[in-house]
Protein backbone atom coordinates (compact mmCIF):
# COMPACT_ATOMS: atom_id res chain seq x y z
CA UNK A 1 0.00 0.00 0.00
CA UNK A 2 1.41 3.41 -1.42
CA UNK A 3 1.93 5.81 1.77
CA UNK A 4 -0.19 8.73 1.60
CA UNK A 5 0.66 11.61 -0.64
CA UNK A 6 1.60 15.15 0.77
CA UNK A 7 0.16 17.65 -1.45
CA UNK A 8 0.59 21.50 -0.70
CA UNK A 9 -1.57 24.06 -2.28
CA UNK A 10 -0.88 28.07 -2.32
CA UNK A 11 -3.28 30.36 -2.34
CA UNK A 12 -6.94 31.06 -0.39
CA UNK A 13 -8.82 32.37 -3.07
CA UNK A 14 -11.83 30.28 -4.72
CA UNK A 15 -9.30 28.56 -7.30
CA UNK A 16 -7.54 26.95 -3.74
CA UNK A 17 -10.76 25.97 -2.42
CA UNK A 18 -11.93 24.33 -4.99
CA UNK A 19 -8.64 22.36 -5.32
CA UNK A 20 -8.62 21.49 -2.16
CA UNK A 21 -12.22 19.97 -2.81
CA UNK A 22 -11.35 18.28 -5.21
CA UNK A 23 -8.51 16.50 -4.33
CA UNK A 24 -9.94 15.51 -1.36
CA UNK A 25 -12.93 13.95 -3.01
CA UNK A 26 -10.08 11.90 -4.95
CA UNK A 27 -8.30 10.60 -2.41
CA UNK A 28 -9.80 10.80 1.37
CA UNK A 29 -6.41 10.08 2.92
CA UNK A 30 -4.32 12.54 1.06
CA UNK A 31 -2.49 15.07 3.54
CA UNK A 32 -2.99 18.55 2.22
CA UNK A 33 -1.23 21.69 3.06
CA UNK A 34 -2.72 25.38 2.25
CA UNK A 35 -0.33 27.86 2.40
CA UNK A 36 -1.94 31.26 2.42
CA UNK A 37 -0.97 34.25 4.71
CA UNK A 38 -4.01 33.93 6.39
CA UNK A 39 -7.35 31.71 6.97
CA UNK A 40 -9.54 34.46 4.96
CA UNK A 41 -11.43 33.85 1.93
CA UNK A 42 -11.95 37.61 0.19
CA UNK A 43 -14.81 37.40 -1.97
CA UNK A 44 -13.64 40.07 -4.87
CA UNK A 45 -16.69 40.03 -6.93
CA UNK A 46 -18.31 41.30 -4.21
CA UNK A 47 -16.26 44.72 -4.09
CA UNK A 48 -18.06 45.85 -7.04
CA UNK A 49 -20.62 47.03 -4.09
CA UNK A 50 -17.97 48.79 -1.90
CA UNK A 51 -18.43 52.07 -4.05
CA UNK A 52 -22.43 52.14 -3.02
CA UNK A 53 -21.64 51.63 0.43
CA UNK A 54 -23.66 48.53 0.47
CA UNK A 55 -20.78 46.61 0.99
CA UNK A 56 -18.19 47.17 3.79
CA UNK A 57 -14.22 45.31 3.51
CA UNK A 58 -14.99 43.23 6.85
CA UNK A 59 -18.31 41.98 5.40
CA UNK A 60 -15.94 40.51 2.32
CA UNK A 61 -13.79 38.47 4.42
CA UNK A 62 -14.85 34.87 4.62
CA UNK A 63 -13.21 33.16 7.92
CA UNK A 64 -11.91 29.46 6.16
CA UNK A 65 -11.36 27.72 9.99
CA UNK A 66 -14.67 25.41 9.45
CA UNK A 67 -14.04 24.73 5.66
CA UNK A 68 -10.44 23.33 6.45
CA UNK A 69 -11.41 21.44 9.33
CA UNK A 70 -14.45 19.57 7.45
CA UNK A 71 -11.92 18.78 4.13
CA UNK A 72 -9.12 17.99 7.03
CA UNK A 73 -6.54 20.33 5.78
CA UNK A 74 -3.79 21.87 7.54
CA UNK A 75 -2.98 25.13 7.44
CA UNK A 76 0.01 26.72 6.97
CA UNK A 77 0.06 30.74 7.52
CA UNK A 78 3.05 32.27 5.89
CA UNK A 79 3.73 34.36 2.83
CA UNK A 80 5.70 32.12 -0.10
CA UNK A 81 8.97 33.52 -1.18
CA UNK A 82 10.55 30.71 -3.61
CA UNK A 83 10.72 27.65 -4.39
CA UNK A 84 13.07 24.69 -4.91
CA UNK A 85 14.82 23.81 -7.99
CA UNK A 86 12.54 20.87 -8.13
CA UNK A 87 9.14 22.59 -6.93
CA UNK A 88 9.31 19.72 -3.79
CA UNK A 89 9.74 22.42 -1.54
CA UNK A 90 7.93 25.64 -0.72
CA UNK A 91 9.95 28.20 0.70
CA UNK A 92 7.86 30.65 3.10
CA UNK A 93 8.04 33.34 5.74
CA UNK A 94 7.29 30.40 8.33
CA UNK A 95 9.64 27.94 7.08
CA UNK A 96 9.80 25.27 4.29
CA UNK A 97 6.73 23.11 3.45
CA UNK A 98 7.45 19.56 1.46
CA UNK A 99 5.61 18.38 -0.90
CA UNK A 100 4.79 15.16 -3.68
CA UNK A 101 2.77 17.37 -5.55
CA UNK A 102 2.03 20.90 -5.62
CA UNK A 103 -0.80 23.28 -7.36
CA UNK A 104 0.16 27.11 -7.30
CA UNK A 105 -3.64 28.49 -7.12
CA UNK A 106 -3.21 32.23 -6.21
CA UNK A 107 -2.87 35.63 -6.74
CA UNK A 108 -0.11 38.34 -8.44
CA UNK A 109 0.95 39.57 -4.65
CA UNK A 110 1.84 35.88 -4.37
CA UNK A 111 2.80 34.47 -7.40
CA UNK A 112 4.96 38.05 -8.02
CA UNK A 113 7.70 36.22 -4.80
CA UNK A 114 8.74 33.49 -7.01
CA UNK A 115 11.69 33.60 -8.77
CA UNK A 116 11.99 34.85 -12.29
CA UNK A 117 8.56 36.30 -12.21
CA UNK A 118 8.69 38.70 -9.80
CA UNK A 119 8.72 42.02 -12.70
CA UNK A 120 5.37 40.65 -14.23
CA UNK A 121 2.07 42.33 -14.24
CA UNK A 122 -0.73 41.27 -12.62
CA UNK A 123 -3.38 43.06 -12.59
CA UNK A 124 -6.30 43.15 -10.03
CA UNK A 125 -4.50 42.33 -6.90
CA UNK A 126 -7.13 43.38 -5.38
CA UNK A 127 -8.22 45.95 -2.34
CA UNK A 128 -4.95 45.65 -0.19
CA UNK A 129 -2.85 47.17 -3.13
CA UNK A 130 -5.23 50.11 -3.73
CA UNK A 131 -4.74 50.91 -0.31
CA UNK A 132 -0.90 50.79 0.06
CA UNK A 133 -0.53 52.65 -3.33
CA UNK A 134 -3.00 55.10 -1.52
CA UNK A 135 -0.52 55.27 1.57
CA UNK A 136 1.97 55.94 -0.44
CA UNK A 137 0.75 58.39 -2.20
CA UNK A 138 -0.60 60.08 0.79
CA UNK A 139 3.07 60.14 2.24
CA UNK A 140 4.42 62.10 -0.93
CA UNK A 141 1.97 64.51 -1.35
CA UNK A 142 -0.70 64.85 1.82
CA UNK A 143 -4.05 64.44 1.76
CA UNK A 144 -6.11 67.14 -0.43
CA UNK A 145 -9.62 68.07 0.89
CA UNK A 146 -12.10 68.23 -1.54
CA UNK A 147 -14.38 71.66 -1.21
CA UNK A 148 -17.43 70.98 -3.56
CA UNK A 149 -18.78 74.37 -5.11
CA UNK A 150 -22.59 72.81 -5.86
CA UNK A 151 -22.72 74.41 -8.89
CA UNK A 152 -23.08 71.40 -11.56
CA UNK A 153 -23.49 73.41 -14.89
CA UNK A 154 -20.79 75.04 -14.45
CA UNK A 155 -18.69 71.60 -13.64
CA UNK A 156 -20.28 70.21 -16.48
CA UNK A 157 -18.94 73.36 -19.15
CA UNK A 158 -15.56 73.82 -17.25
CA UNK A 159 -14.72 69.88 -17.82
CA UNK A 160 -16.17 69.74 -21.66
CA UNK A 161 -13.79 72.31 -21.78
CA UNK A 162 -10.71 70.57 -20.46
CA UNK A 163 -10.45 68.41 -22.77
CA UNK A 164 -7.19 67.77 -24.58
CA UNK A 165 -5.59 71.40 -22.70
CA UNK A 166 -4.01 72.10 -20.42
CA UNK A 167 -5.40 73.49 -16.27
CA UNK A 168 -4.84 77.35 -17.70
CA UNK A 169 -6.03 76.85 -20.89
CA UNK A 170 -9.20 75.80 -19.88
CA UNK A 171 -9.70 78.27 -16.95
CA UNK A 172 -8.86 81.16 -19.42
CA UNK A 173 -11.76 79.87 -21.96
CA UNK A 174 -14.53 79.17 -19.08
CA UNK A 175 -13.73 83.00 -17.29
CA UNK A 176 -14.10 84.58 -20.74
CA UNK A 177 -17.43 82.66 -21.39
CA UNK A 178 -18.11 83.54 -17.62
CA UNK A 179 -17.31 87.09 -18.66
CA UNK A 180 -18.78 87.76 -22.25
CA UNK A 181 -22.26 85.88 -21.34
CA UNK A 182 -24.49 86.41 -18.12
CA UNK A 183 -25.93 83.34 -17.59
CA UNK A 184 -25.63 79.77 -18.51
CA UNK A 185 -29.25 80.06 -20.80
CA UNK A 186 -27.83 82.98 -22.45
CA UNK A 187 -24.58 80.83 -23.40
CA UNK A 188 -27.54 78.06 -24.55
CA UNK A 189 -29.17 80.75 -26.89
CA UNK A 190 -25.91 82.45 -28.63
CA UNK A 191 -24.78 81.62 -31.92
CA UNK A 192 -22.14 79.09 -32.28
CA UNK A 193 -19.71 81.73 -33.30
CA UNK A 194 -20.09 83.87 -30.39
CA UNK A 195 -19.92 80.91 -27.84
CA UNK A 196 -16.37 79.78 -30.39
CA UNK A 197 -14.61 83.19 -29.79
CA UNK A 198 -14.84 83.31 -26.44
CA UNK A 199 -13.77 80.05 -25.71
CA UNK A 200 -11.14 80.12 -28.39
CA UNK A 201 -7.97 80.22 -25.70
CA UNK A 202 -8.77 76.69 -24.76
CA UNK A 203 -8.21 75.75 -27.75
CA UNK A 204 -10.48 73.20 -30.32
CA UNK A 205 -12.83 76.26 -29.62
CA UNK A 206 -14.65 74.92 -33.29
CA UNK A 207 -15.65 71.76 -31.58
CA UNK A 208 -16.19 72.31 -27.81
CA UNK A 209 -18.24 75.61 -28.99
CA UNK A 210 -21.39 73.42 -30.55
CA UNK A 211 -20.82 70.78 -27.92
CA UNK A 212 -21.54 72.98 -25.52
CA UNK A 213 -24.17 74.72 -26.79
CA UNK A 214 -25.89 71.24 -27.98
CA UNK A 215 -25.27 70.31 -23.62
CA UNK A 216 -26.93 73.31 -22.39
CA UNK A 217 -30.11 72.68 -24.81
CA UNK A 218 -30.36 69.58 -23.71
CA UNK A 219 -30.61 70.50 -20.01
CA UNK A 220 -34.65 71.89 -20.48
CA UNK A 221 -36.35 74.78 -18.60
CA UNK A 222 -35.01 75.51 -15.97
CA UNK A 223 -31.54 74.64 -16.19
CA UNK A 224 -31.24 72.83 -12.89
CA UNK A 225 -28.92 70.17 -12.54
CA UNK A 226 -29.46 70.26 -8.33
CA UNK A 227 -31.31 66.76 -8.18
CA UNK A 228 -28.35 64.73 -9.52
CA UNK A 229 -27.21 65.70 -5.98
CA UNK A 230 -29.69 63.01 -4.08
CA UNK A 231 -30.08 60.67 -7.18
CA UNK A 232 -29.20 57.19 -7.43
CA UNK A 233 -26.15 57.21 -8.91
CA UNK A 234 -26.53 55.19 -12.06
CA UNK A 235 -29.31 56.85 -12.64
CA UNK A 236 -26.65 60.31 -12.27
CA UNK A 237 -23.74 58.74 -14.42
CA UNK A 238 -26.91 57.53 -16.66
CA UNK A 239 -28.20 61.05 -17.15
CA UNK A 240 -24.54 62.59 -17.87
CA UNK A 241 -23.36 60.64 -20.42
CA UNK A 242 -26.74 60.78 -22.67
CA UNK A 243 -25.74 64.15 -22.85
CA UNK A 244 -24.18 65.15 -26.46
CA UNK A 245 -20.01 64.63 -25.85
CA UNK A 246 -20.43 63.74 -22.92
CA UNK A 247 -18.25 60.56 -21.37
CA UNK A 248 -18.08 58.81 -18.17
CA UNK A 249 -14.18 60.90 -17.08
CA UNK A 250 -17.27 64.20 -17.80
CA UNK A 251 -19.48 62.65 -15.93
CA UNK A 252 -17.50 61.54 -12.92
CA UNK A 253 -16.29 64.83 -12.65
CA UNK A 254 -19.21 66.51 -12.19
CA UNK A 255 -20.09 64.27 -9.65
CA UNK A 256 -16.71 64.51 -7.37
CA UNK A 257 -16.05 68.14 -8.06
CA UNK A 258 -20.08 69.53 -7.52
CA UNK A 259 -21.25 67.10 -4.76
CA UNK A 260 -18.41 65.51 -3.22
CA UNK A 261 -19.75 62.03 -4.87
CA UNK A 262 -17.55 59.35 -4.75
CA UNK A 263 -16.12 58.56 -8.29
CA UNK A 264 -12.97 58.47 -9.43
CA UNK A 265 -12.94 60.15 -13.14
CA UNK A 266 -9.92 58.37 -15.44
CA UNK A 267 -7.86 60.86 -17.20
CA UNK A 268 -4.81 60.37 -19.32
CA UNK A 269 -3.06 60.51 -16.28
CA UNK A 270 -5.07 58.32 -14.01
CA UNK A 271 -5.06 55.61 -16.87
CA UNK A 272 -1.45 55.76 -17.35
CA UNK A 273 -0.39 55.16 -13.87
CA UNK A 274 -3.26 52.90 -13.36
CA UNK A 275 -2.00 51.01 -15.65
CA UNK A 276 1.67 50.73 -14.91
CA UNK A 277 0.52 50.00 -11.35
CA UNK A 278 -1.43 46.82 -12.03
CA UNK A 279 -4.53 48.36 -10.93
CA UNK A 280 -6.36 47.14 -14.06
CA UNK A 281 -5.42 44.43 -16.90
CA UNK A 282 -3.28 45.74 -19.72
CA UNK A 283 -5.25 47.34 -22.44
CA UNK A 284 -8.40 47.64 -20.56
CA UNK A 285 -10.80 50.43 -21.34
CA UNK A 286 -11.09 53.68 -20.12
CA UNK A 287 -14.31 52.53 -19.24
CA UNK A 288 -13.52 49.10 -17.63
CA UNK A 289 -10.39 51.07 -15.57
CA UNK A 290 -13.02 53.71 -13.95
CA UNK A 291 -14.53 50.42 -12.85
CA UNK A 292 -12.05 48.83 -11.61
CA UNK A 293 -10.73 51.53 -9.66
CA UNK A 294 -14.22 52.36 -7.95
CA UNK A 295 -14.67 49.17 -6.74
CA UNK A 296 -11.13 48.71 -5.26
CA UNK A 297 -10.77 52.36 -3.92
CA UNK A 298 -12.85 53.31 -0.74
CA UNK A 299 -15.38 55.96 -1.30
CA UNK A 300 -13.93 58.03 1.52
CA UNK A 301 -10.92 57.72 -0.43
CA UNK A 302 -11.86 58.83 -4.10
CA UNK A 303 -11.29 62.34 -4.41
CA UNK A 304 -8.04 61.63 -2.59
CA UNK A 305 -6.60 58.64 -4.88
CA UNK A 306 -7.57 60.52 -7.90
CA UNK A 307 -5.96 64.16 -7.25
CA UNK A 308 -2.93 62.47 -6.03
CA UNK A 309 -2.99 60.35 -8.83
CA UNK A 310 -2.82 63.35 -11.51
CA UNK A 311 -0.45 65.11 -9.71
CA UNK A 312 1.94 62.45 -9.58
CA UNK A 313 1.35 61.98 -13.01
CA UNK A 314 2.32 65.48 -13.96
CA UNK A 315 5.28 65.23 -11.73
CA UNK A 316 6.79 62.16 -11.53
CA UNK A 317 4.50 59.31 -13.46
CA UNK A 318 4.95 61.11 -17.06
CA UNK A 319 4.70 59.75 -20.24
CA UNK A 320 8.37 59.26 -19.96
CA UNK A 321 8.52 58.67 -16.22
CA UNK A 322 10.75 59.78 -14.03
CA UNK A 323 10.91 55.94 -12.09
CA UNK A 324 14.17 56.57 -10.35
CA UNK A 325 12.48 59.04 -8.12
CA UNK A 326 9.50 57.65 -7.30
CA UNK A 327 8.04 56.37 -3.87
CA UNK A 328 5.77 54.33 -5.72
CA UNK A 329 8.78 52.50 -7.43
CA UNK A 330 9.06 49.43 -5.39
CA UNK A 331 5.41 48.18 -5.38
CA UNK A 332 5.00 49.35 -8.87
CA UNK A 333 5.77 46.65 -11.79
CA UNK A 334 6.45 48.95 -14.64
CA UNK A 335 8.81 51.02 -12.44
CA UNK A 336 10.91 47.72 -11.41
CA UNK A 337 10.58 46.29 -14.98
CA UNK A 338 12.49 49.57 -16.10
CA UNK A 339 15.07 49.31 -13.52
CA UNK A 340 15.96 45.64 -14.17
CA UNK A 341 16.54 46.77 -17.68
CA UNK A 342 19.27 48.98 -16.95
Amino acid sequence: MQPAAHITVIGAGFGALSTVREIRQRDPNAHITLVAPRAELHYLPGIIWIPSGLRRREQLIVPLQNFLRRMDVQFHAAEVTGLSADARLVQTTAGDVKNDALVIATGGRFLKKLPGIEHAITPCEGIAAAEKIRDRLREMYGRPINLPHRQPVDELVRTVLSQATSDLNRDRAFDRLKERFASWEEVRDAPVGEIEAAIRPGGLSNQKAPRIKSVLEQLGEPMDLGWLETADRDEAMDYLTALPGVGRKTAACVQVFTWDRPEIPVDVHVFRIGGRLGLFRPNASFEEAHDELLALVDPGDSYEFHMNLIRHGRELCRPKPLCGACGLRRMCPYGRRVGSDR
